[in-house]
């Protein structure tokens, strides 16, 4: 990332991060709180009911699964939309799509 800051102008390096921090958002909404849940109930069950974890952690993983593939698919279709009208940077819209594909940076909230 230290490379792309340097070979881009302060205007293009705003506008990648508007992509990123937009589509990081999306992210947010598509762990839905998966971590959290994951954690309780994974560390309250490995012990006393391996199995049950087991079926815990496989719904949390086929639900993450789905909302980031949900997320991803409103990203694509809403790509315009979100980059005339509130980004009111029309241009941007196909590289919003095309960050659908890339990882989102690290969430300093959560530290992940």
């Amino acid at each position: 990332m230290i490379v792309v800051v340097r070979l881009l102008k302060v205007e293009e390096y705003g506008e990648l991060s508007i992509i990123r921090r937009t589509t990081a958002m999306f992210g947010i909404f598509a762990g839905f709180g998966l971590g959290l849940t994951a954690t309780k109930y994974i560390a309250e069950f490995r012990n006393t009911d391996p199995e049950r974890a087991g079926r815990i952690w496989g719904l949390i993983n086929n639900t993450a699964v789905l909302t980031s593939l949900t997320a991803s698919g409103l990203i694509i279709l809403l790509a315009s939309p979100i980059s005339s009208k509130v980004l009111n940077a029309p241009h941007l819209s196909w590289l919003l799509r095309l960050s659908v594909f890339d990882l989102p940076p690290k969430n300093c909230a959560t530290g992940n």
